[in-house]
């Protein structure tokens, strides 16, 4: 074999699988990169729809309360997150499964006389 074939030879097995290895290297590194922020003037709005993590008598509760309200359970939820977000993100009593409601305060014609302080 001459030396051209050689080199051939060389580039055909050495150097182009190098460089196509290299190739997809590099192109996974595009992939797993964290993308740079866009400016505010070209981000968009978007509706979409996500998952979250509930106890199926939660869900059950929201689709019953999306359907006496006319909206669908996404609509409903995504309703209820932005309302709790807009509120500043309050936190409620941990470990209760069911929020306090209170009771509505009797009008004063119903509840009888008040009682003289001691």
């Amino acid at each position: 074999m001459d030396d051209l074939s050689y080199g051939f030879l060389f580039f055909v097995y050495f150097v182009v699988p190098f460089l196509l290895f290299r190739g997809f290297c590099l192109s996974l590194e595009e992939k797993n990169m964290i993308p740079p922020r866009k400016p505010a003037d070209q981000l968009k709005d978007k509706d979409v729809r996500w998952y979250v993590h509930t106890k199926s008598s939660v869900k059950q509760a929201m689709t019953d309360e999306a359907f006496r309200r006319g909206v669908d359970l996404w609509t409903l939820g995504g309703a209820v997150l932005a309302s709790w977000l807009q509120a500043g993100c309050p936190d409620f009593p941990v470990g209760t499964s069911e929020l306090p409601i209170p009771a509505p305060s009797p009008s004063s014609s119903i509840a009888g006389p008040k009682e003289p302080e001691a």
